[in-house]
């Protein structure tokens, strides 16, 4: 041992744990140190390195490290721009993009002949990719994005028979050049949808063996099917967890290659997921894509796609968001050098944790999808569907009462905020003839939020008088959570402080018909209930609480109920005049 080491003492964990528990003082540990995420995954405090972790090293089967020996320190990762146009494909690639991702066919011949689709990728994406056939004709190289599985989830049914579209997928197989992706797997599909992230990895891992069982049937072996193969991975902005679910992806494909006798590695295209971008305050929206660009990179995603930060009406605003969402990804890259790093999350404990969870937890629900008869049966008979409509309903459970906060909207929301002029949100689109069933219809996590908002928006009178009860001392907690809150649904708070004797000049200052108490539990249980029948005898129309155990009276048929924290957001109180039952 070196002599400047010999007088400390090495901490085991076990001195660790007697050490919290004292500090704890009789509080339960898990329940107030250990962080449970919707997956079901359980965040620790500390982790240590287990005792069996695995020796490996990227670009080697099970590629958990990684699909290149050499990480990014050679191969710099693929960034690409989604475009719709021959204009906006000459300026990303004039500005540092080094491929492009079609979502719309319309200008498809134009970007064909405008790039060289050997130096610069061209991918299709969504609907652009029913043109594959015209692609190959006018020279793509890239991708062809067909897509068969994840397509029939997201429009519950595909332009032509399942027969047919498999037939299409085989063909692809056999015209497309060395090289191109002829086939996607689009497992951004279930995450829009709601599934968590366990469930996202088994449903695109069923979606994977479904193209292997139907294209072998068709002539093709696992190892042809595998490398033409990109899976299209949806981030949200919870860093660490993205770069867990990009490894665990990769176990459970290579588990799956090994099973049909392949050793094929996984093509990863990362993006940030829509479902996390909102509507309000969209600047935020950058720096989710930021963390979700970072997850991917470190995670060895070989494809980067970044989303820009607001779907912009204005043709400056969306030359602004096109531009930020590629800087992103080229700041990152040349001046973070996240490029130059050969596995950064490589030797992590907690991430080599939560690798392992969720790669078990994936397998055992992608096992469970195969025995009851694979994906597409299980998209007809509705498992899938209900399974996670299930999931997103906690989600948003948890988003409504906060517990999941959303910034910029149900958390810190921006009041009086200036934003771009935004597209409409656009309608889901309309059900397929062929083989019909329930689409997996995307959802974003602030819409019940932004609804709110926009029904404040239209409110003539949004001003909600936060009465504060004794001492700023006592009443600066609640008074700072009732205000926020209440902006999340769109209304203005106006503090002020008022008393028994003083009440009937700050209803008649203020001119608010909307009454939130703040203060302490003492004050609320010595002169909340005076207080709040005398504001509904003044003309207060609600009177509302954060204290779930106060019963307030209130005018009208509903002579009394109780609203808490834990209830759909107080926003929604206010905006419809109803009252809502605690949930317990």
């Amino acid at each position: 041992m070196h002599p400047l080491n010999q007088s400390f003492d090495i901490p085991a964990l076990q001195d660790w744990q007697e050490r919290v528990n004292r500090d704890l003082k009789g509080r339960d540990f898990e329940r107030t140190l250990v962080t449970k995420t919707l997956e079901g995954l359980k965040i620790q405090p500390l982790y240590t390195q287990a005792p069996d972790a695995p020796v490996e090293l990227p670009g080697q089967a099970p590629y958990r490290r990684g699909a290149s020996a050499l990480g990014g320190t050679r191969d710099l990762w693929q960034m690409r721009q989604l475009v719709s146009t021959a204009a906006h494909a000459e300026e990303a690639l004039r500005l540092g993009a080094s491929a492009v991702a079609l979502t719309d066919a319309r200008d498809l011949q134009a970007i064909l002949g405008a790039v060289d689709s050997n130096l610069a990728p061209v991918h299709l994406h969504g609907a652009a990719s029913q043109h594959a056939e015209q692609a190959l004709a006018w020279g793509l190289n890239g991708g062809l994005g067909i897509s068969v599985a994840t397509d029939l989830a997201r429009d519950g049914g595909l332009p032509q028979s399942l027969e047919s579209s498999w037939k299409r997928a085989s063909w692809a197989l056999g015209a497309a050049p060395a090289g191109t992706l002829a086939l996607a797997v689009d497992g951004s599909v279930f995450h829009h949808a709601g599934a968590d992230e366990a469930s996202d990895i088994a449903l695109t891992l069923a979606a994977v063996a479904e193209s292997l069982r139907a294209l072998d049937a068709l002539g093709h072996a696992p190892e042809q099917v595998l490398a033409a193969t990109e899976l299209r991975v949806a981030l949200d902005a919870r860093m660490l967890l993205g770069v867990a679910k990009l490894r665990a992806l990769r176990l459970c494909w290579s588990q799956l290659a090994r099973a049909c006798g392949a050793d094929v590695a996984p093509k990863l295209h990362a993006q940030l997921s829509a479902r996390v971008q909102t509507r309000r305050d969209v600047w935020v929206n950058i720096l989710r894509n930021s963390v979700a660009v970072f997850a991917g990179a470190v995670g060895g995603a070989q494809a980067i796609t970044s989303l820009p930060f607001a779907d912009c009406a204005e043709a400056e605003d969306q030359r602004l968001a096109r531009r930020i969402a590629r800087n992103t990804q080229l700041l990152l890259a040349q001046e973070s050098h996240l490029a130059r790093v050969m596995d950064p999350a490589g030797g992590a404990y907690a991430l080599e944790t939560w690798t392992q969870e969720l790669a078990l937890a994936a397998w055992k629900q992608f096992r469970a999808i195969e025995a009851a008869g694979g994906l597409i049966a299980s998209l007809q008979n509705g498992r899938v569907q209900s399974a996670i409509k299930a999931v997103s309903s906690k989600r948003q459970s948890w988003i409504a009462s906060r517990a999941q906060p959303i910034t910029g909207v149900s958390e810190f929301p921006l009041a009086g905020e200036r934003r771009p002029m935004l597209h409409p949100e656009p309608a889901p689109l309309s059900q397929p003839a062929h083989t019909p069933l329930q689409a997996l219809h995307p959802l974003r996590d602030s819409a019940v939020y932004e609804a709110l908002r926009d029904h404040a928006d239209r409110s003539k009178n949004r001003d909600i008088l936060l009465a504060c009860i004794g001492t700023p001392a006592a009443h600066s907690a609640r008074l700072g959570f009732a205000s926020n809150l209440v902006q999340a649904g769109g209304f203005e708070p106006v503090p002020m402080e008022i008393s028994l004797e003083n009440a009937n000049k700050i209803v008649a200052q203020s001119g608010c018909s909307r009454v939130v108490l703040c203060g302490s539990d003492s004050d609320y249980a010595s002169i909340a209930a005076p207080l709040a029948t005398l504001l509904v005898q003044l003309g207060a129309s609600t009177v509302l609480s954060p204290e779930s155990r106060l019963r307030i009276r209130r005018a009208g048929p509903m002579s009394a109920a109780t609203c808490s924290t834990a209830a759909m957001p107080w926003a929604c109180c206010a905006a419809c005049g109803g009252w809502h039952e605690p949930r317990t």
